[in-house]
């Protein structure tokens, strides 16, 4: 469940990686392994829309 509400804050682009993982009480690294799970295109500009 968290990897998915971690995919839906992301793709809503209105918060940082940072505030996520804080929202979330993870760290960073583990929502970007959840992104990577959920094959979540995450950095750059692509990955914003």
């Amino acid at each position: 469940m968290t990897a998915y509400a971690a995919e839906t804050l992301y793709r809503e682009g209105q918060l940082s990686v940072e505030q996520i993982a804080q929202r979330l009480h993870i760290p960073k690294s583990m929502l970007y392994a959840y992104m990577c799970y959920r094959t979540v295109p995450v950095g750059g500009r692509a990955a914003a829309r």
